[in-house]
């Protein structure tokens, strides 16, 4: 846990509180929008969230010395990434993942 002993701890748990809001807040964003089943840039650019959400959360879960929620998170951002690679080359029919 950090302490608020220096002026660089506290700006140190700004930027860790900051992720941490960014993380949670993009996880939403990218789950709704995949629930949603758009179009396929869409659908890229959710898991491109997804990715930048977990990625964010592997860093203040090392950070915060809590190595569960960052390994977690190292290993949905390679499935996240492998979302990105999948739905960016599949090709676009005009009609979306709605069937």
């Amino acid at each position: 846990m950090l302490t608020v002993s220096s002026g660089m701890d506290l700006n140190m748990e700004n930027w860790i509180t900051l992720g941490r809001w960014y993380a949670a807040i993009s996880g939403i964003v990218a789950a709704f929008t995949v629930a949603h089943r758009p179009d396929r840039k869409w659908m890229v650019a959710a898991f491109a969230l997804f990715l930048s959400s977990s990625a964010t959360w592997v860093v203040t879960g090392l950070l915060e010395s809590d190595p569960a929620i960052a390994a977690q998170n190292f290993a949905l951002s390679a499935i996240n990434a492998w979302g990105v690679y999948r739905w960016a080359r599949r090709k676009d029919d005009g009609q979306g993942t709605k069937s």
